[in-house]
């Protein structure tokens, strides 16, 4: 996925699990279902990004501005392993969101 333009399908938020958890979906090379979470719990550092593939397989990601005012993705190519709940909330709304209109 790295270098290859996405395209924006929806953005979505919820708490799950006691986390809140922000969503941008984006359509990839192999269709819609890349994800882009952000997650924290209330009043707690830190916050966490990462890219959750169709496959539900989570990777570390970050965003950054470049020199153009471009918002440039970037994920680890390696899945990681997270927090067993902060992971949960993950796949829970997902979950969730695929299957709500």
């Amino acid at each position: 996925m790295q270098g290859t333009p996405l395209k924006k399908i929806q953005r979505r938020k919820g708490t799950f699990g006691g986390y809140i958890v922000l969503g941008l979906q984006y359509a990839g090379p192999s269709g819609p279902g890349w994800w882009y979470v952000t997650i924290l719990q209330p009043g707690r550092d830190p916050v966490h990004d990462y890219w959750v593939d169709d496959a539900a397989v989570i990777r570390e990601a970050s965003c950054r501005m470049d020199y153009g005012g471009q918002l440039l993705f970037e994920r680890s190519l390696d899945p990681i392993v997270v927090i067993p709940e902060e992971g949960q909330a993950i796949l829970d709304a997902i979950q969730y969101w695929n299957s709500a209109p």
